[in-house]
């Protein structure tokens, strides 16, 4: 009660919990004319966090005329715990939906309700809206006057997510008013992730009924705090709140010039928050696993998304999971075909800026979902030569068309991709390359008629890459349809629009001018620099060590000039590096390459810094190459032979500027941070016992875990 001049002025009306979960008596206060705003404040004291919540409101808007107008006091999160009764968790209505919000970690039971409180009786509730944090608007659910009270029901929703509640134009005065909240089974110190710290909260409370004390530990409802509430936390421990709208990590290499750069810190290596196989029946070769995996792609809300081959030589699906936790959020399946191959050949998705996921089908199709985020979304298919085409021999056309290199979308949802046909079919297919815009209308061309030869296929498992200006595509070809061996290739630069040719390179070793090897078995794909530059790794055809290291090769945006090669190539997509992360380099460029440095004459395996633009004699046979910046060897010895060292295991990394670090994975098993400023491997951590494999990239999401394939399984590590 509050006492003001030695009398008493308020009558107890009802209780709530402050956000400590108190319970704190309500007042009716008696006013008087000449102290009346201090008795409002005053009274407003016993719930700490409603002055906060005045204090942080934004200006309502005028109200209509004659119409009361009234003024939001506090908003609870309602829930019923068994016997014990109904128990209010206070929501901070002065944090965004961006900012440490108030968790709410009970099980929804029949369903979130939350109370709007008001200072006067309510008429009309308003319109109600419910999003997440994008600003996609969240199922239906309802909200109803009731006294001073408006009662929202919210719709059904899942895990992990951030929401934000809204009434407009409440009483019909022009009063809008908001909240935001987190939703976090089990977090209930409301710490944003689940620590052992928040099961030892738990574990304190164990056995205790329910009140106004702990109620929030009371995770399944029942009015008791039971084991089944610490089972309940024990399992989702590194769960986190799901972050905001933030980086998404779309395709193979990130971006659509495949630099590997990520706009997130990673977190620090410490724990395997997750882990799922992304081959249901890997085929080993002894105790070699020559399979390629197409990396995960992750959504801006942190909706990991990855393709899983689920049978021995083929069959796929494409899963969604929380990046918080792994929970499966929705699967679907696919009806691909691998091509012939010999390594088996990577199955890659993408996601566009605005969460569409495309995956490879069958005879050339792509299988789609709107808003991948959501549990609800259903899947679509479009096919570039047409639908009715397709729908009139998909027989002919599944066994005959393949999509054979990953998918790059550009930033405006148009999607490319190479194929290979393998046969007559009735649209007069021949193997080529695709755009397929977001409203379904296709474009195509046929790379033999376009290189005026009698056959060219697009290399498989090689990503297009766009210039910064999305304005050019480039796409690696070869002209022999020997999937291995010495062939004429080809790097071409395309119209992303018509996909007219604008120019194009043939693919040479360095040393001698013979044609490089162009092989299926590796996933070299084009990368662009920040200058335009555009760097592909091949194969070598000359000795001295390049036939099987093969070569970096280097060319200006329009492919008409040659620059210095690196002297690493095979399987090989280079990173891009800000020179601002060596603090060591004091040369003339603005970027570095980040690249694999295998030697496998001796087995000396490195990664290694190049800058592109100065050089060195390359010591396997002479000529000038890249000049070398870092180098480190990798730390394991190769069980068999231990004068060799283990490969580190990558086609293309994941870039840490805000760390000045590299993430790579290596045949020894680890995952690895390569810190640039001190040049050396400052943190590793364990996913499995080694094997030897075919490369696989690494990944960064949005909340900074950092995602890596090894022995056929996704790991998401996090600190």
């Amino acid at each position: 009660m509050l006492e003001f001049a030695g009398e008493y002025y308020c009558d107890e009306v009802h209780g709530r919990n402050d956000a400590n979960g108190v319970r704190c008596p309500g007042v009716a206060l008696i006013m008087k004319p000449f102290d009346l705003s201090f008795i409002v404040v005053a009274s407003l004291a016993c719930c700490a966090p409603l002055m906060s919540h005045a204090a942080g409101r934004s200006p309502e808007p005028a109200k209509a005329t004659g119409a009361p107008a009234p003024t939001l006091i506090d908003v609870v999160s309602r829930k019923t715990h068994g016997a014990a009764g109904v128990f209010d968790l206070t929501i901070d209505t002065g944090k965004a939906i961006g900012d440490a919000v108030t968790i709410e970690p009970r099980e929804a039971g029949a369903g979130h309700v939350l109370v709007f409180r008001f200072n006067l009786p309510i008429a009309s509730p308003g319109a109600l809206s419910v999003v997440d944090d994008t600003g996609a608007a969240i199922g239906v659910g309802s909200a109803g006057a009731s006294g001073n009270d408006v009662v929202v029901n919210l719709p059904a929703m899942s895990d992990n997510r951030r929401i934000r509640v809204s009434l407009a134009n409440v009483n019909g005065a022009g009063v809008n008013v908001s909240t935001a909240l987190g939703l976090l089974l089990g977090d209930s110190n409301n710490a944003g992730s689940l620590a052992s710290s928040g099961l030892s909260a738990i574990k304190a409370r164990a056995g205790q009924s329910v009140d106004g004390s702990n109620f929030q530990y009371d995770i399944n409802l029942s009015g008791l705090v039971s084991a089944a509430d610490i089972a309940s936390v024990r399992a989702r421990i590194g769960a986190l709140l799901s972050p905001v709208s933030g980086a998404s990590w779309p395709g193979f290499g990130r971006d659509t010039q495949h630099t590997g750069l990520s706009s997130v810190a990673a977190q620090s290596l410490d724990r395997i928050r997750w882990s799922t196989p992304v081959d249901l029946a890997p085929q080993y070769s002894g105790t070699l696993l020559f399979a390629h995996y197409g990396p995960p792609v992750i959504t801006p809300r942190n909706t990991v998304l990855l393709p899983v081959k689920t049978g021995p030589s083929g069959g796929f699906r494409f899963e969604a999971r929380s990046g918080a936790n792994g929970s499966l959020l929705w699967t679907q399946s696919s009806d691909y075909i691998l091509p012939a191959h010999n390594w088996v050949p990577s199955y890659n998705l993408a996601v566009t800026d605005g969460s569409r996921v495309y995956a490879p089908g069958a005879g050339g199709k792509l299988i789609y979902r709107d808003n991948a985020d959501s549990l609800g979304s259903a899947s679509q298919n479009v096919v570039f030569y047409g639908a009715a085409a397709y729908a009139s021999a998909p027989a002919t056309f599944d066994a005959t068309v393949f999509i054979n290199t990953p998918l790059t979308v550009d930033g405006q949802g148009n999607v490319f991709f190479g194929f290979a046909v393998t046969g007559a079919n009735p649209a007069n297919l021949s193997s080529g390359i695709a755009r397929i815009a977001p409203n379904g209308t296709a474009t195509w061309i046929g790379l033999a008629a376009l290189l005026g030869t009698a056959y060219a296929q697009p290399m498989m498992n090689s990503a297009p890459a766009l210039s910064a200006n999305q304005g050019t595509l480039y796409v690696a070809t070869r002209s022999s349809s020997m999937p291995g061996g010495a062939q004429t290739g080809h790097l071409l630069a395309l119209n992303t629009t018509t996909l007219a040719i604008q120019s194009s390179v043939r693919l040479l070793d360095p040393v001698g001018g013979l044609d490089a090897i162009m092989t299926d078995n590796g996933t070299s794909s084009p990368t662009v620099g920040p200058d335009g530059d555009v760097y592909f790794g091949v194969l070598g055809s000359s000795g001295g060590g390049h036939s099987l290291s093969g070569w970096m090769l280097h060319f200006d945006g329009t492919l008409s000039v040659t620059k210095t090669p690196g002297a690493f190539g095979w399987d090989n997509t280079p990173s891009i590096v800000p020179a601002s992360m060596v603090p060591s380099y004091a040369g003339p460029s603005s970027y570095l390459l980040m690249t694999k440095y295998n030697r496998y004459t001796d087995g000396q395996h490195r990664i290694a810094i190049l800058d592109p633009n100065q050089t060195q004699v390359d010591p396997s046979g002479g000529s000038l190459v890249m000049k070398e910046i870092l180098t480190v060897l990798s730390p394991t010895p190769y069980v068999p032979n231990p004068s060799r060292q283990t490969e580190w295991c990558i086609n293309t990394a994941a870039i840490d500027p805000a760390t000045n670090s590299v993430l790579v994975n290596n045949e020894d098993g680890y995952l690895y941070r390569w810190n640039l400023a001190t040049n050396q491997l400052e943190q590793r951590i364990r996913l499995n016992g080694g094997l030897g494999q075919a490369y696989t990239a690494t990944v960064i999401g949005p909340d900074g875990a950092v995602y890596a394939v090894n022995n056929a399984v996704l790991s998401s590590v996090s600190r």
